[in-house]
Formats: structure tokens, C-alpha cells, sequence
């Protein structure tokens, strides 16, 4: 996970406490986040509020299967194909992210822009950062 919070030790302690330190790793926050962004199979965006974060943009740039919970974010997901919303609360998110897993393999990712595309786009946004 990418980023940081005021739960991060808690959930550091959850992840050791159930033995998850091989599969689920808080980086914290950084700087550039596309690498990260990048080698994902989904960009989940889950919390209460949320404005107009940049990483969600930046994952629909990636074409990535984005996963966010019921708040004004979703605005910027109309008419993008590769997402799901789910319900804002522990249940709601719980059971969408159960079934997404469920159904991992039969999930198509949409070509909404093509690879071409998508690559110049990257390159243009690594310059600007200066990678």
C-alpha cells in the first residue's frame, strides 16, 4: 500500500499480528507513485472523503481496474469502464473486494486508449518528474 496515515502502526501490527508480512507491504508515501501504480493489478482508493486525488486520475491514465468506495471521487470514473464501486462502509467494501478476488480471472480489462497511447502518456509524465 502507498501511502500514509494515522492507522499505519496499527495496521503494521495487524499485518505481523496475521501473518500477512509476505503478501501486504505499507511502503508509505512517495513521491513518484506510478512504478507502484504501474506494477498493480487494481488501484483501490477506499475512504470515507475524498476530493479529486491525483492518483485515481493517474490510474485511469494506467488503465487500471480501479476499486473506490461510494464518495464524490466516483465523478471522475463516469464513463470509464474498468471499475467498481462499492458501498462506503467495512461490509461494503469487504464484500466488493471479495468479489473482486473471486473473480479476478474473468475480470476484462477494458482497452479504453491504446498501449501506444498510454506509453507516450507515461513518458510525457516520467519527464515531467524526471525519471
Amino acid at each position: 500500500m502507498v501511502g500514509d496515515g494515522p492507522l499505519k502502526s496499527k495496521l503494521e501490527e495487524l499485518i505481523v499480528k496475521l501473518n500477512l508480512k509476505e503478501s501486504f507491504f505499507l511502503c508509505g508515501q512517495k513521491e513518484n507513485p506510478y512504478p507502484y501504480i504501474l506494477d498493480a493489478d487494481f488501484f483501490c482508493l477506499l475512504s470515507y472523503t475524498e476530493g479529486l486525488p491525483m492518483t485515481l486520475l493517474e490510474s485511469k491514465i494506467l488503465n487500471k481496474y480501479i476499486i473506490i468506495t461510494d464518495n464524490s471521487s466516483k465523478e471522475a470514473l463516469e464513463g470509464y469502464e474498468n471499475k467498481k464501486i462499492v458501498e462506503n462502509s467495512e461490509d461494503g467494501i469487504y464484500n466488493g473486494l471479495k468479489e473482486i478476488i473471486k473473480n479476478y480471472p474473468n475480470i476484462k480489462i477494458s482497452e479504453t486508449s491504446s498501449k501506444d497511447e498510454n506509453n507516450e502518456i507515461i513518458n510525457k509524465i516520467k519527464n515531467l518528474l524526471g525519471d
